[in-house]
């Protein structure tokens, strides 16, 4: 895709001029570009138009790596008192449509909120509509409770699946969920459900039976958040015991 091409889909998605989104996405690539690995950036500059490669190449490291510095970075480059997060989605999403590059990859050094910048095929729910889910289902009287049975059944959940499969789950869920996923391992470990349960109870200091619930109702959240072929990727990962879960 042209540089042209890319600038009219910022424009068009943002309702801004076309000298708006001309520096909204040259600022964005810069700003990405000082946060993240230097190596995985020339790799995205490869498919990029010569003006965004050009872009990368002049980006020098910076220290700042959340997302708000890179909001303000962004702010500062534009000379917008401020940006709207939704801005720079739409500028990730235009190149994410332009380029063969997984972002997932791109942001995995990255804190945990950047994965908000990928795009999705559904929106994502929020923090609250996830642990509501959850509460609901496993009948947990406060949200607080609910927060340590997502804690506890994503980090066991991470230990059974492979690393990759975490991180490809992770990106749907609210960032608030998402660090025992993004901190998995690469060899996932063999155990059943037994042990699965078991886990979730050592770590929640919960009886078998609550825990067997927390786990039902968690894995059930993260069923209704991901895509199906998320879904199947990672049951073909769980013993049909513990698939069984989701159900």
């Amino acid at each position: 895709m042209r540089y042209i091409d890319i600038v009219a889909k910022v424009k068009e998605r943002e309702g801004v001029s076309e000298q708006r989104a001309d520096a909204v996405t040259k600022a964005t690539v810069r700003a990405l570009a000082e946060v993240v690995p230097s190596h995985q950036m020339r790799r995205l500059a490869e498919q990029l138009p010569v003006e965004l490669k050009h872009v990368v190449e002049e980006a020098v490291p910076r220290e700042q790596k959340s997302l708000d510095d890179v909001v303000r970075r962004i702010s500062e480059m534009t000379g917008a008192d401020t940006i709207d997060v939704h801005t720079i989605k739409a500028v990730v999403g235009t190149l994410a449509e332009t380029v063969n590059y997984p972002f997932k990859d791109l942001f995995a050094q990255l804190p945990p909120e950047f994965d908000d910048l990928i795009p999705t095929p559904q929106p994502r729910r929020t923090i609250d509509e996830f642990l509501a889910q959850v509460q609901q289902a496993a009948g947990i009287d406060s949200r607080e409770q609910a927060e340590q049975a997502v804690h506890a059944t994503l980090r066991t959940l991470s230990e059974r699946i492979s690393g990759g499969q975490a991180k490809d789950l992770a990106v749907y869920l609210p960032a608030a969920v998402r660090t025992e996923l993004m901190a998995a391992s690469e060899e996932a470990e063999p155990f059943g459900r037994e042990e699965f349960v078991d886990r979730i109870a050592a770590i929640e200091s919960i009886d078998r039976p609550t825990a067997e619930r927390h786990a039902r109702a968690v894995l059930t959240a993260v069923r209704d958040s991901v895509p199906k072929w998320e879904v199947a990727d990672t049951l073909d990962q769980l013993p049909s015991d513990i698939a069984r879960l989701t159900r």
